[in-house]
């Protein structure tokens, strides 16, 4: 392969400490936010509705287990019903 083309030849002619330093800088700018509480891929306004809407979603995907087993549990010829 042609280093050239590739672009190698110009790399290996710099120190590698300039690209860290660059690469790293990039990333912080890009990725890095400015104001706090906003690292949530959605925004809310209320905080205490969205904890709420959260704690309930938690919830229900939490509970469906064991409501499934105390459906099989309790229905006619289950366990609890003979």
């Amino acid at each position: 392969m042609n280093t050239a083309r590739l672009g190698l030849g110009a790399l290996r002619s710099q120190p590698m400490s300039k690209f860290t330093a660059t690469l790293v800088g990039q990333v912080g700018r890009r990725y890095a936010s400015t104001s706090g509480h906003r690292h949530l891929p959605f925004s809310y306004s209320n905080r205490r509705a969205f904890a709420l809407k959260y704690f309930t979603f938690v919830a229900t995907g939490f509970s469906i287990p064991f409501i499934a087993i105390w459906w099989s549990w309790n229905k006619p010829g289950g366990i609890h019903n003979p």
